[in-house]
């Protein structure tokens, strides 16, 4: 009943996982959210144009630039995405 009360609620259980994205000039890493069940490959093809990451380090070449809680990333810019460890 919990469940069914949080989606009618519009909650949706989600799934929480660091990923590292390499843009043309930068590298950025950040956690990803998303639905149980989905993947990286689910998040990258649906329609959404941006993927939001948070708790976010840039950096560029081998300088980090800044931290920031949140960042929407244009899915068309990424070259590379994949899983990251947690330091």
């Amino acid at each position: 009943r919990e469940k069914e009360h949080a989606v009618e609620q519009g909650i949706i259980a989600k799934a929480q996982e660091q990923v590292t994205v390499r843009l043309e000039n930068f590298v950025i890493t950040g956690d990803i959210h998303y639905a149980k069940g989905q993947t990286l490959a689910d998040l990258m093809n649906d329609e959404r144009v941006f993927l939001p990451l948070t708790s976010v380090s840039i950096a560029h070449g081998l300088k980090d630039l800044v931290s920031r809680p949140f960042v929407a990333v244009n899915k068309r810019r990424v070259i590379l995405i994949k899983n990251s460890e947690k330091a």
